[in-house]
C-alpha cells in the first residue's frame, strides 16, 4: 500500500510511530504515533485501511506526561510499554551542566501502557527513584527497553532527572549523566525493580542515549554499544555480563 498526498500538518512531529493491532471489533491495525517538543501529550492514529485519510487524535489522561523520547516495546500480551520521558526545562539550571542542556529536565519516571484493543493509555507503576531514594532523582530520557522471553522488561540507559545528585560510585566526581542501573518491569504486578549489581554503562560515561541492545535466541541480551567497542552479553536471568 503507498502513502498517498500529505493530509495536512497535525502541529506534532512523530517522534514515535507504532504499528498496532486493531481495535475491538474492527479488523484494521493502526499506525499510532507520539508527538515531540511541548506535544508529547498528543497522541495520533492513522487507519492502515485509510493511511491517506487524516490522522485521529487519540484520548488520553488530562496528566498523560510527555513521553518524547521515552523507551518503549511490546508486551507479550500485545499491550505497548512506554518507558519514562522528558521532564520540563528547569530555568535555573546551568545550560552546561549536562547533556541536552537547556532542552528538559531530563528523566520522567512516569510510564505507561497502550491498550490497542480499546486505545487507552493507563498509567502504571513509576521507574525507581536513585537508589539513595532521594526526591527529584531516578527517571530515563532516551532510554532502551527490550522484552525477555519471560514476558519481562528490561530497561537501560537514559539521563536521570537532572536534579539527581547521585554518585555511583559514591566518591565518583560529578553527578551521573545516565541512568546506568538497569531496571526490570514485571507485567503481573506492574512494578520496576533495580538490578543494583549491574551497570549498563561505567559511571564516567557522559551518554547513555539509546544503547542498541537486542535479545539473542538463547536467551541473554546483546549489549552493542558499550565504551571502548567492547561488546557485551547479559544474562538477564543471573544478572550477569
Amino acid at each position: 500500500m503507498a502513502w498517498g498526498e500529505p493530509f495536512g500538518d497535525t502541529g506534532t512531529v512523530a517522534t514515535h510511530v507504532w504499528l498496532s493491532p486493531p481495535p475491538s471489533g474492527e479488523d484494521q491495525g493502526e499506525i499510532v504515533y507520539a508527538g515531540a517538543f511541548g506535544d508529547g501529550d498528543v497522541i495520533f492514529r492513522i487507519a492502515l485501511d485509510d493511511i491517506t485519510g487524516p490522522p485521529v487524535a487519540v484520548e488520553t489522561d488530562p496528566e498523560f506526561t510527555n513521553i518524547f523520547c521515552a523507551g518503549h516495546c511490546w508486551l507479550t500480551d500485545g499491550r505497548l510499554l512506554v518507558a519514562g520521558g522528558q521532564l520540563p526545562g528547569l530555568a535555573d539550571e546551568e545550560e552546561d551542566q549536562h547533556e541536552h542542556g537547556g532542552m528538559a529536565g531530563g528523566g520522567e519516571r512516569a510510564c505507561w501502557i497502550y491498550h490497542p484493543r480499546t486505545r487507552a493509555w493507563i498509567r502504571t507503576g513509576s521507574l525507581n527513584l536513585a537508589p539513595d531514594g532521594a526526591p527529584n532523582s531516578g527517571g530515563r530520557w532516551y532510554p532502551t527497553c527490550v522484552t525477555l522471553p519471560d514476558g519481562r522488561v528490561l530497561a537501560v540507559g537514559g539521563h536521570p532527572d537532572i536534579r539527581e545528585e547521585y554518585h555511583d560510585p559514591p566518591n565518583a566526581p560529578g553527578h551521573r549523566h545516565n541512568n546506568n542501573i538497569p531496571e526490570m518491569f514485571s507485567p503481573s504486578t506492574e512494578t520496576w525493580t533495580y538490578l543494583p549489581d549491574v551497570r549498563s554503562a561505567p559511571a564516567g560515561r557522559v551518554t547513555d542515549s539509546y544503547p542498541r541492545i537486542h535479545m539473542l535466541p538463547n536467551g541473554t541480551v546483546f549489549f552493542a554499544t558499550d565504551p571502548g567497542g567492547t561488546k557485551r552479553h547479559f544474562d538477564p536471568y543471573g544478572e550477569t555480563f
